[in-house]
């Protein structure tokens, strides 16, 4: 047996203003976690979702009416 060996997402980012809306879905596109932040313009960030198991995920980020994709992998 192999253990699932747990790890840490972080996600650094820049506000441009209003609310952004983060949501991290695994490669089967379940919801994995989901965030609002409401942080005023030019704002660093950073997001961190712990004990994820190794593989591909997909950041999607909707702010002001405009929606971008980020694929990234977690490895072991």
């Amino acid at each position: 047996t192999v253990p699932t060996v747990a790890r840490t997402l972080k996600i650094a980012y820049r506000t441009t203003g209003g609310q952004l809306e983060l949501s991290v879905f695994d490669a089967t596109g379940r919801l994995i976690d989901r965030s609002l932040d409401p942080a005023p313009d030019g704002k660093n960030r950073t997001g961190v979702i712990p004990g994820l198991p190794a593989g591909v995920y997909f950041i999607r980020a909707c702010c002001r009416g405009q929606t971008r994709v980020y694929k990234t992998v977690v490895v072991d």
